[in-house]
């Protein structure tokens, strides 16, 4: 029983091992071919488009570069790159709200709440050429607002890990719910162990609800 409950174990963790949530991210360019600006970009996932709202100042040029990013839920943000700061918590929160707003305003809308995101991260970018009074007055909001962690539970942090591009300069990057990110079809060998650990874990209870006599 102890030995069929260990190799039960080893394969449920070798399973939780091979679906761990990593992705491929390469970046498309701006969302507005005449901008040079950090803000909202194109993005691909795993192949799949979508809108990327960056959390961290890109690095020009950043079109065709590409990264693996490990996908964090919401709830951990203290995973995230900026996890450790005091106020953490409050600064997801509040870029998390800002991105919700997106498809309500114009394309220069987008970008303002781009720059407030960024801002939340990196108040020196209010300092910059490109800092407006759009972006000013969408940090305020943001930030005069009060959250619950839960109602940002949908969304997913994509956590920068290796560069798949030589000398990439890889963001960090917030993913909305209808960020156009497809779920993943497991990949076959983890389709296989999971398998092989539901069958021992039959097994194991059939011989315990059914002893032989």
């Amino acid at each position: 029983m102890k030995r069929s409950f260990l190799v039960l174990l080893s394969v449920l963790i070798l399973t939780g091992s091979a679906l761990a949530d990593s992705v491929t991210v390469k970046a498309l360019g701006p969302m507005q071919a005449t901008n040079t600006s950090p803000g909202v970009f194109l993005f691909s996932v795993n192949g799949t488009g979508t809108v990327g709202f960056p959390d961290m100042t890109p690095g020009m040029p950043i079109q065709g570069q590409s990264w693996t990013a490990t996908v964090v839920p919401f709830s951990s943000f203290a995973q995230a790159n900026f996890g450790a700061d005091s106020d953490a918590l409050q600064d997801y929160e509040a870029a998390a709200w800002l991105i919700m707003q997106e498809p309500q305003t114009s394309s220069g809308g987008s970008m303002d709440i781009q720059m407030a995101v960024l801002a939340l991260f990196n108040p020196g970018i209010e300092h910059s050429k490109n800092w407006n009074v759009g972006a000013a007055a969408w940090l305020a909001k943001a930030e005069g607002n009060s959250y619950q962690l839960s109602q940002f539970s949908a969304f997913e942090i994509l956590v920068p890990s290796t560069c798949v591009t030589a000398n990439c300069t890889p963001v960090e990057l917030m993913v909305a719910p209808n960020g156009g990110r497809l779920p993943e079809a497991p990949e076959p060998a983890s389709m296989a162990l999971f398998g092989i650990g539901l069958l021992a874990l039959g097994g194991t209870l059939r011989k315990k609800l059914f002893p032989p006599r």
